[in-house]
């Protein structure tokens, strides 16, 4: 009886977190609740078959994890396809960010003969404010560096640490992943 009794606290336990998994998942777009949902309810089923195996009872919930691994992988189902969309469309507003702060220090070079020290010297003369770039759920700062040879190098992050930089010497953005 004690053993059943600590089994169906488990299985509150298990509920709070599957649904504190999903709500994160919403709020935070990742799909990585859903990974642990898939296999948490995996664990579940399984023990449900060992506890049975050593007590002789058959679980009558076994049901409803059946049902909440099937939420898992509906979540999966619909998650990756939307994170990737998100993705993308994250990566190409970052991209277009970037190339307007370009843009930006190319009218203060011809202007000035030099690149300025930091990214503030174009407001608001070239670059109405500074454009952030989209990393996960955070808005970050593009990162400027002016090099001894009086060029700069621009660099910013995409998701799954995808690193794009840029060179005002070669004019030509790389991929560093």
């Amino acid at each position: 009886m004690e053993l059943e009794n600590q089994f169906t606290k488990s299985q509150y336990i298990a509920g709070i977190i599957i649904s504190m998994l999903i709500l994160s998942d919403l709020f935070t777009k990742t799909i990585a609740g859903g990974f642990v949902i898939v296999i948490f309810s995996m664990m579940y089923i399984f023990g449900s078959k060992i506890f049975s195996a050593f007590t002789g009872k058959e679980k009558t919930d076994l049901k409803m994890w059946i049902i909440i691994l099937s939420i898992g992988i509906a979540e999966l189902l619909i998650m990756i396809p939307v994170m990737i969309s998100l993705g993308k469309n994250e990566s190409e507003l970052s991209r277009t960010n970037a190339e307007a702060i370009i843009l930006s220090l190319e009218k203060y070079h011809d202007r000035n003969k030099k690149y300025p020290d930091s990214l503030a010297h174009l407001v608001p003369e070239f670059i109405e404010k500074l454009p952030k770039f989209k990393y996960g759920n955070k808005d970050l700062d593009f990162s400027y560096e002016l090099t001894e040879n009086k060029e700069y190098r621009f660099h910013y992050a995409t998701g799954f640490k995808i690193y794009w930089r840029y060179n005002s010497n070669d004019k030509e953005w790389r991929r560093d992943d």
